[in-house]
Parts: C-alpha cells; sequence; structure tokens
C-alpha cells in the first residue's frame, strides 16, 4: 500500500500542476522585453540552423545569457508549432517539476505532511506568475531545486552516502549553469556552510566526486568552452561585463540605488508569497531573537539540521541579492521553493476550517483567472496586437523589419517569422553602437523591408528617403509608431547615391 502510494502521490502532483500551469498559458501575447527577446532569439536559431550562438538576427549575436532557455523554447516550437503556448511550454514544465521535486524534498524536510509544500508552492502568487513569463528564471529554479534534492538525498543517507544523489546535485548545478550562469550556484554556498555548520570542513570533501565534477563540467561549462575556443575575447566579456558588473556596478541600470534592493524585494517577497504571508510574518517576528542566540543554532545543529538547512537556503542567496547591484523581482524566484518548505514546516501541525479550505480552492481558480484577465487587458509592449497589424497589411509579411532609434519588438520575430534589426538615424551613433545606419540598411539589403519609428521622426525619415534617391513611399501611423514602407506590395530595392 505505501508503495503504491509512494508511485502514486508524486504522479499526481506532475500531473496536477502541469494542468494547473497551463490554464491560459498561452492566452496573453508575448510582452517586450524579455519575452519577446527570448522567443525571438530561439526563432533566429530555428530560422538560421544556428544553436551554438544566440542572435538577434544574421548581424547581431547576444551572449548575456548562456543558451538553454533559448534551445528549450526552439525545442518546443518545433515539436508544438509557433504559438504562445509553445513558448511558455518550457516553463509550465519547469514549473510542474519542481512541485514534484518539492513533494520528494518534503518526504525528507516535513514528513508529517509532505503534500504540504508542493500546494504552497503551487498557489504562491509570484511562482505562479512568473511560470507566464518566457524568461530564464522557472527554469532556473527547478535546476537548482534539483541540485538541493539531490544534496538532501545524499545528506539524510549517512550509513551509505551514496553516489548518484551527488552526481544528480552536480548535474542540477550544471543546468543551473547553462540557464544562468553563476547565479545558478548560490545554492552551492549553501549547502557548503550547511555541511561546514553540522559537520566540519572535511566533510566537505565528499560532495566533490571526480564524477559529480565532469558531470557539472559537461553540462556548465560545455557551451561556454565551444564558445570561447571560436571567440577567446568573449572570456573578458562573460566576467566582466556579466559576473563582476552585475554583482557590483550600476551599469545595467537595474535598481542599483542603495535602496533599490528593499523596494524591489521587499513586495516581491510580500506579494509574492500570498495567500501565506501571514505565517511566514509570524515565523519571522518569533525568531527574531531566538535566531542571534548560539544555544538555538547548537539546539537546531542536533535535533533539527534541516531547519538550518532551509534558514541559510533564505539567508545566504537574499544576502547576495541585496549586495548585489543588479536587481529584478525574478531574481529570488529560486527562494521560493525554500519558502514553501519553510511555511510547510510552520504548518505541520495546522488544522485549517472549512472556510479556509473553500477560500484555497477560490484562490486555485483565482491565479489562472489573473492570467486570462492579463491576456484582455491592452499592454503597450504586446508585440502579437503589432503583429497582427502588419499581417493585416502585408501579404505575405515583410521579411526584414527595421526599427529606427527605438527599441526593437524583437518579438515580431517570432510571430512574423521576420528578421528584427534596429538602425540608426546619427550616421557617427550607429558607427559608436555597431548598428546600420538608415542608408547603410536600405542599400545592403535586397529583401521586402519595413520601418518603424516614432511618429515624431516622420518628416526627417522620408526627407532622408528621398535624399537617397526613393520616392514611392508609403506610410501610414498606427498607436504610437510610424510604418513607412515603399509600396504594398513591399518589391521595392533601392540604391544609394554617391
Amino acid at each position: 500500500m505505501k508503495s503504491s502510494r509512494s508511485t502514486v502521490f508524486p504522479v499526481v502532483f506532475l500531473l496536477g500542476a502541469f494542468t494547473f500551469v497551463m490554464l491560459f498559458q498561452g492566452s496573453r501575447g508575448l510582452w517586450e522585453p524579455d519575452e519577446g527577446r527570448y522567443t525571438g532569439i530561439a526563432s533566429q536559431m530555428i530560422r538560421s540552423a544556428d544553436y551554438l550562438h544566440p542572435a538577434f538576427n544574421d548581424d547581431l549575436k547576444h551572449y548575456a545569457k548562456p543558451p538553454f532557455t533559448y534551445w528549450a523554447i526552439a525545442s518546443a516550437l518545433n515539436m508544438t508549432g509557433f504559438n504562445e503556448w509553445s513558448a511558455r511550454l518550457p516553463n509550465a514544465i519547469a514549473f510542474s517539476f519542481t512541485v514534484l521535486l518539492l513533494f520528494l524534498l518534503a518526504r525528507t524536510i516535513t514528513p508529517a505532511r509532505p503534500w504540504l509544500p508542493p500546494l504552497i508552492y503551487l498557489s504562491f502568487l509570484f511562482p505562479s506568475l512568473a511560470a507566464n513569463v518566457v524568461t530564464t528564471d522557472t527554469l532556473l529554479t527547478l535546476w537548482e531545486t534539483l541540485a538541493v534534492f539531490g544534496f538532501v538525498a545524499y545528506w539524510k543517507d549517512r550509513s551509505r552516502r551514496r553516489k548518484f544523489p551527488v552526481m544528480l546535485m552536480w548535474f542540477g548545478f550544471g543546468m543551473a549553469f547553462i540557464t544562468k550562469g553563476p547565479p545558478g550556484l548560490l545554492p552551492l554556498l549553501v549547502i557548503l556552510a550547511f555541511v561546514v555548520f553540522i559537520e566540519g570542513r572535511r566533510a566537505v570533501t565528499g560532495l566533490f566526486s571526480i564524477a559529480g565534477i565532469v558531470i557539472f563540467i559537461v553540462f556548465g561549462f560545455g557551451w561556454y568552452i565551444a564558445i570561447i575556443i571560436s571567440q577567446p575575447d568573449l572570456v573578458s566579456y562573460f566576467f566582466y561585463d556579466e559576473f563582476i558588473n552585475r554583482i557590483a556596478t550600476g551599469v545595467h541600470h537595474r535598481n542599483a540605488q542603495w535602496y533599490g534592493a528593499f523596494v524591489i524585494y521587499g513586495p516581491t517577497l510580500i506579494l509574492g508569497t500570498l495567500p501565506w504571508t501571514l505565517p511566514l510574518l509570524r515565523a519571522v517576528k518569533d525568531c527574531r531573537q531566538s535566531i542571534f542566540s548560539r544555544s538555538w543554532w547548537k539546539l537546531k545543529r542536533e535535533e533539527d539540521p534541516f531547519t538550518v538547512f532551509l534558514i541559510l537556503w533564505l539567508v545566504i542567496p537574499l544576502t547576495i541579492f541585496f549586495l548585489a547591484r543588479s536587481r529584478l523581482p525574478l531574481y529570488i524566484l529560486p527562494l521560493f521553493p525554500a519558502l514553501a518548505l519553510v511555511v510547510g514546516k510552520l504548518l505541520s501541525s495546522w488544522q485549517p476550517g472549512k472556510s479556509i479550505k473553500y477560500a484555497f480552492v477560490a484562490w486555485l481558480i483565482f491565479l489562472p483567472g489573473l492570467k486570462w484577465v492579463l491576456s484582455v487587458i491592452p499592454y503597450k509592449y504586446d508585440s502579437r496586437p503589432v503583429a497582427q497589424a502588419i499581417a493585416a497589411k502585408f501579404n505575405p509579411p515583410p521579411a526584414e523589419i527595421n526599427f529606427v532609434d527605438i527599441k526593437p519588438f524583437w518579438g515580431l520575430s517570432f510571430y512574423l517569422k521576420a528578421e528584427v534589426e534596429r538602425i540608426n538615424l546619427d550616421r557617427k551613433q550607429s558607427a559608436h553602437k555597431g548598428e546600420d545606419s538608415l542608408e547603410q540598411e536600405l542599400a545592403s539589403e535586397d529583401v521586402p523591408m519595413l520601418l518603424i519609428a516614432r511618429k515624431d521622426q516622420k518628416e526627417i525619415i522620408l526627407t532622408r528617403l528621398h535624399d537617397i534617391g526613393y520616392a514611392d513611399l508609403n506610410s501610414w501611423q498606427q498607436g504610437d509608431w510610424l510604418y513607412i514602407t515603399p509600396n504594398s506590395r513591399l518589391d521595392w530595392k533601392l540604391t544609394v547615391k554617391d
């Protein structure tokens, strides 16, 4: 009977979580900039058949993130078609397996009610909404949770420290690294601190098996090695721009102010843990004094080491996120599995009444309903209506879409299967930024093209086009933008006059 339950429960949680997260998962269009960027690059990979070099288009490579998220999206698009459901399918799968891993973790950490932490995570506001946004973070949360699961499986069996859980841990860290780079290794700091605190420094050596390290290097560094061999100058870019600058400087303009962490992470933690915020706040209040007591830590180390682990899992990464100068809400998404386990531990003997149960069911209905509401509210950075407007004008759609002096909607690459670029009116600025000027772009391309610019740029752009010898222009305005193309058939070719 127990064996049957141990098999059925994980399957129920996996399928239940997948069904839940897929509700209205594709109802909303792709929002810029993040969703457009990830799906646009994945679409470019499919178009170019180049899965090694992430790129916005044929001319502009993009190495700011490792490629696993692009690979996952491209795989989903190839298997299930170019639609929003497919673009968000990797997130749905990652969310579902994170729920499953929480059930497996809870059987060790909160054995009295192992079903509670996965239900808590499923119903947290922030992870549920984050799974509906195409970024790296939901996938990263899966891999970090898998790494922690491997460690816990290794740690609990003190009689025979098996090799497989350690290899599983390093596989999780390898996949976390190929998903988002160094931030994926934050739980490793937690694990090392925990092992040293509980058993001393010598116990750390058991975590570093040869097989585990090889697995980590293959899965985590394989792409980096391949890309650096072909482009050695990327070593400096990865180390300084994508690691040092994100931690120590505000060069990326992501809430680098001294108060930025409080503004970004405070509301994310308080609102994101709804409807379970109150138990967490009570726990913080109750442990304010005891957590600074040496006797309390000694007692927990001997009698309840996993409480120590959960505290470290939250405190160490959160401290680093507060100190780092680049801050966004999704950065702390991987901490929510730990929060779910903490709440599950706090409520291990809780007996909710009928009204609480009904409210919980209502909340589970509300969460997918919220995704539907977001899909019907107009949003100025939604790529789908822009793509629909372009598709309604042209058949077939333009092969190339150029945004003039404005941030591109990269999601148009996904919707229209077009190459999307940014070009510059200022020739000096274009050379400085590595972008083509308007004249360079029009002279170099021999494909149907559409220009998109701000409405206030109309006269200067039309004048520049006339100056280079093209007069048969068709332009229209829609929303905040100006659209320019030679004619409705897009069958034109420009030559730049000397």
